[in-house]
């Protein structure tokens, strides 16, 4: 288990990666994500700067004998149907060290689940049968 201290010396050369690629950040105990937004027409910068990003923090976490474990990474684009069906099926992922981590239709944030168009469908119906 990591001390305070051992999580903040941890935490901020990964704070550092997310500020030198420009891309806004959340930390949270034992999740970190990083999020940005793009017109479909500019796909491409925002995947790169997105891959650049993981592989730095990557080798941030290698400096430190850690590792990102691919198996619990996850991407999800968000938008409208009509604008989720624009974007190419090459960006639909993201390379996560020697793996290849697949768009989610739904992602859970601490306590809400998210779906691709932000119905809120999934979180209702996850609410509801807990009910």
């Amino acid at each position: 288990m990591l001390g305070p201290i051992q999580f903040i010396a941890y935490t901020t050369d990964i704070s550092d990666t997310f500020s030198a690629h420009n891309l806004p950040y959340h930390m949270f105990a034992d999740d970190t994500q990083m999020y940005d937004h793009c017109l479909i027409s500019n796909i491409l910068i925002l995947v790169d700067n997105f891959t650049a990003c993981i592989n730095d923090v990557q080798k941030s976490f290698a400096s430190h004998r850690l590792q990102l474990n691919p198996t619990k990474t996850e991407f999800i684009w968000f938008g409208t149907r009509t604008t989720l069906s624009k974007i190419p099926a090459a960006y639909r992922s993201l390379p996560v060290g020697s793996s290849v981590v697949q768009s989610c239709e739904t992602v859970r944030d601490p306590g809400v689940w998210f779906d691709s168009e932000l119905s809120m469908k999934t979180h209702i119906s996850k609410v509801v049968s807990i009910c």
